[in-house]
């Protein structure tokens, strides 16, 4: 992860996180990024995560 911004408001949070990845053998190096968006609600006192996108940077 390069970066994140978090959002909160009572019940509800946003998460926006961008990333960097590389893997593979030397040589043989695939690397990707994109940002993942996250919403997530308070539930029985724990986070849970209610929504997920994703897609890759432009």
């Amino acid at each position: 992860m390069v970066e994140v911004a978090v959002t909160i408001e009572g019940p509800l949070a946003q998460a926006w996180a961008r990333y960097e990845a590389r893997f593979g053998d030397p040589g043989d190096v695939a690397e990707w990024s994109g940002i993942d968006a996250f919403t997530l609600m308070k539930h029985d006192g724990r986070w849970r995560i209610v929504s997920l996108a994703y897609a890759p940077a432009s």
